[in-house]
C-alpha cells in the first residue's frame, strides 16, 4: 500500500495511527493536577490507560474541582488532528 501511495513505510503508519502525543517511551501523560493517567499502546496495538497505581481503566475520568484548570485535556473535536 505504501508503495502504491508513493511513501515510505513510516510515513504510511504516520497518516494510519492517529497523533496521540505520545513520548519516546510511546505514551502518554495526561496530568490532571493532583491525578495522573497514563495512556500506551498495548500488544494488540489497543489503547491501555491506567491511573497512577497502575489500575487499568476504560475511559479518562470525569473532571473535578481539584482537577487544576489549565492542565485540563481538552475534549477533541471529530475531525481535527
Amino acid at each position: 500500500m505504501a508503495k502504491d501511495l508513493g511513501l515510505s513505510r513510516e510515513q504510511l503508519d504516520d497518516r494510519l495511527v492517529p497523533h496521540c502525543e505520545f513520548d519516546a517511551q510511546g505514551t502518554r501523560v495526561f496530568d490532571f493536577g493532583p491525578r495522573q493517567f497514563h495512556l500506551a499502546l498495548g500488544p494488540e496495538l489497543q489503547a491501555v490507560l491506567r491511573d497512577s497505581d497502575g489500575k487499568l481503566l476504560a475511559n479518562l475520568p470525569n473532571r473535578t474541582k481539584r482537577t487544576t484548570p489549565a492542565k485540563r485535556p481538552r475534549p477533541s473535536r471529530r475531525g481535527n488532528n
